[in-house]
């Protein structure tokens, strides 16, 4: 049996495609190294790290798209040449 199953797509250390097998999945990216975006960007918050520093945060909450909508995509053959070179497909 498998169980749930989550893809993440980045390019350049942005994601840019969720899909998961459970629509009722919620996904939050807690995104660290924001140290040149300006303080009051939406969703960015200060996290204090210890008593003398603080880091900016990008906290946001993503919506996944279906497994279905990954057949077909650049995602899906990078997948399967994954599988190919692992021997599993």
């Amino acid at each position: 049996m498998v169980g749930r199953k989550v893809i993440i797509s980045i390019h350049d250390g942005v994601i840019q495609d969720v899909f998961c097998s459970d629509p009722e999945t919620q996904v939050t990216l807690v995104d660290w190294g924001n140290e040149e975006v300006e303080p009051h960007t939406p969703g960015l918050v200060e996290v204090r790290i210890n008593e003398r520093r603080t880091e900016w945060v990008s906290v946001e909450q993503i919506t996944p798209r279906p497994m279905a909508d990954l057949a077909g995509t650049h995602v899906q053959r990078a997948i399967q040449a994954a599988e190919v070179a692992d021997g599993k497909s």
